[in-house]
């Protein structure tokens, strides 16, 4: 077995992005099916997902150790510890949604009608249905604020976390240690923050979209912007700094819909 180089992927917190931007917009989301709206939750260019150096190496040790257990008739009793270990100190995958972007809401609102069974529905069921996802889809506070999402995804078991990320973070602590910053170093600061409930919650962040002289931080004509956290939230005190990267940056030719961009 191939083992990853663990410095390789201590730098690598942009893994998401397979799918092509313009596929996303060949049909309307009522048209995709139930893996198209899963890809553009977990593999499009809206998306970032990051693993800690540490998280990586112990799921290369699990999936090694789990190799070596199928050679052996019976795995001994250090073999199953060691795998038991492994498992414990992997990080969880943390993943990144740019909320505001309204393909990531139709991809939301698809999965509910998928589940619902939306396609054979009646006139007046549908119409029931779509004033229940009305908020969802149209964002009254997408208007004034870019709304990122984060989350921690799975442990290395592929199960549901237990605490969600930043869960323990209140609103006055996560205010002045996280920006959106465009590709002219203009940052625009945290207005709200709410922290997730549980494992299956999301942080949702809260950034205005103009600046101080009132211009929008980002445009169609920007290259890149990136969510970044200060260097003063990777302290010792802080249960999540070994969990997320310094930043998350995303390419604005990526997020666009001919010369629109969505987000």
């Amino acid at each position: 077995m191939k083992i990853r180089n663990v410095f390789f992927f201590a730098i690598m917190c942009c893994l998401a992005g397979t799918i092509n931007a313009q596929k996303v917009f060949d049909k309307p989301f009522q048209k995709w099916s139930r893996d198209e709206a899963q890809k553009i939750l977990n593999e499009s260019p809206w998306i970032r997902t990051y693993q800690s150096a540490e998280g990586t190496a112990a799921l290369d040790r699990e999936a090694l150790l789990k190799e070596q257990d199928n050679v052996r008739i019976t795995p001994g009793p250090r073999a199953t510890d060691a795998r038991a270990q492994a498992a414990t100190m992997a990080m969880p995958v943390v993943m990144v949604r740019l909320h505001s972007g309204l393909v990531v809401r139709e991809a939301y609102v698809r999965l509910r009608q998928i589940a619902a069974n939306y396609d054979k529905m009646d006139d007046d069921k549908r119409a029931a249905f779509d004033a229940s996802v009305k908020d969802l889809i149209d964002c009254p506070y997408c208007k004034n604020y870019y709304i990122v999402t984060m989350n921690k995804s799975t442990n290395s078991s592929r199960q549901t976390v237990d605490e969600g990320l930043f869960q323990t973070i209140t609103p006055q602590q996560m205010k002045g240690n996280v920006w959106i910053v465009n590709d002219s170093g203009v940052r625009s600061p945290l207005a709200q923050f709410i922290p997730p409930k549980g494992g299956a919650d999301q942080a949702v962040f809260f950034f205005p979209r103009k600046d101080g002289q009132g211009n929008e931080l980002i445009t169609a004509q920007s290259k890149s912007f990136k969510i970044e956290f200060s260097g003063d939230f990777f302290t010792s005190s802080n249960p999540y700094q070994k969990i997320i990267p310094r930043s998350f940056e995303f390419e604005v030719k990526r997020l666009l819909n001919g010369n629109d961009l969505i987000f």
